[in-house]
């Protein structure tokens, strides 16, 4: 693998770090060049990461928190352990801005086969830094542009009616109607068309190299539930309002989904000096290190996108509470209270005693 594009990548390791202090020069653009010519985006609206405002300190912090994560990446790359190495660019890319940290960072997309990422990681580096960057590094970009699209596919999607969310494997892409069609990897995606009112849409679409694959989808209107309601029976649900246990349901799981987030967010937390470790030995060369690092590190995603998820979903659920407080008829009857259960908390351990996962649990009787 290392054959066909190393040096380039070995180029812009060369042209990525930020500069030492005393040693930049000013570019067109507005931005900085380190002495070695690499460019630096400058600091304002678009520059991104936490170098984009605050003090002179604050952005003197966050060029050498960035330059470090970025030599710890290109050694990385250079064991060609191209996932952890994918994490630090992306770390040192919120932290400071480069275009060659960018470039690396689209060159391990590359090696790891995600092509569609590495695609738009390039287009992301020619419409930010294209402009300010050499001649050959544009053309280095343009070729590794112009072999990715070997690798992707098109779809071009349209709803009746239009405004619905376009979800492709799980991940909200658009929304109808869409710019431009989609770039997707090769092979087959589950693609689903969901619009507040209608019958979500489903549909499995096979991605060839180079093509575009075109969908209309018609989307239909969800039948109405219940039959007709007469006037009197409404002015009287009107009036007794909203069963109680919805309202308790959508609390109750606030509650769990508060409670979980925390759980996973302090398994993350405890993972953290973990992978810290794994990853400064990884990179002076331990390969036991590596894979035990590689591992740490799917544990440490998952609990981290769940603690995300979790605290989402507590938060969604606390504002409908909120809303159906003021529709719900809370007369339940002299003591009678609706039950509620709520569980939360690990779902196993390990041989060492440290959990493995958790799980959360609402039960309401209605």
């Amino acid at each position: 693998m290392r054959g066909a594009w190393w040096p380039c990548v070995l180029a812009a390791a060369a042209l990525g770090a930020p500069a030492p202090a005393g040693a930049q020069e000013g570019t067109a653009d507005g931005g900085r060049r380190t002495a070695q010519g690499a460019a630096e985006s400058p600091a304002g609206p678009g520059a991104g990461g936490t170098a984009a405002a605050g003090t002179d300190a604050e952005r003197a912090a966050a060029m050498a928190e960035a330059r470090e994560l970025f030599e710890r990446g290109t050694r990385l790359m250079q064991n060609e352990n191209w996932e952890m190495a994918r994490v630090e660019l992306e770390r040192s890319y919120e932290r400071y801005p480069t275009r060659a940290t960018l470039f690396n960072l689209a060159m391990c997309c590359k090696a790891l086969h995600r092509y569609r990422e590495a695609l738009a990681r390039f287009d992301e580096w020619q419409e930010r830094f294209g402009r300010a960057a050499s001649e050959e590094e544009r053309a280095a970009v343009a070729a590794a542009q112009e072999e990715l699209r070997e690798y992707v596919g098109f779809l071009a999607l349209e709803s009746d009616p239009p405004g619905a969310a376009v979800v492709v494997d799980g991940e909200q892409v658009g929304t109808t109607p869409l710019a431009r069609p989609l770039v997707l990897d090769i092979g087959r995606h589950q693609v689903d068309v969901l619009l507040a009112g209608y019958v979500t849409s489903s549909r499995d679409v096979t991605i060839v190299p180079l093509e575009t694959v075109e969908l209309a989808v018609d989307l239909v209107r969800e039948p109405p539930e219940g039959g007709p309601q007469t006037a009197e029976a409404g002015a009287e649900d009107r009036a007794a309002g909203l069963d109680a246990a919805w309202f308790w349901t959508a609390a109750a799981t606030a509650a769990a989904a508060g409670i979980g987030g925390a759980v996973a967010g302090g398994m993350a937390l405890s993972q953290e000096s973990e992978l810290e470790d794994l990853r400064d030995r990884c990179a002076a060369g331990d390969g036991a290190a590596c894979d035990d690092g590689l591992a740490a590190l799917d544990d440490y995603d998952a609990a981290r996108l769940a603690a995300n998820v979790l605290f989402g979903a507590a938060g969604a659920f606390a504002a409908t509470a909120l809303v159906l407080a003021f529709f719900t008829d809370f007369g339940f009857g002299g003591d009678e209270v609706p039950p509620v259960e709520l569980t939360a908390g690990p779902a196993g351990t390990d041989a060492s005693g440290s959990p493995t996962g958790f799980a959360v649990g609402v039960g309401v009787r209605f």
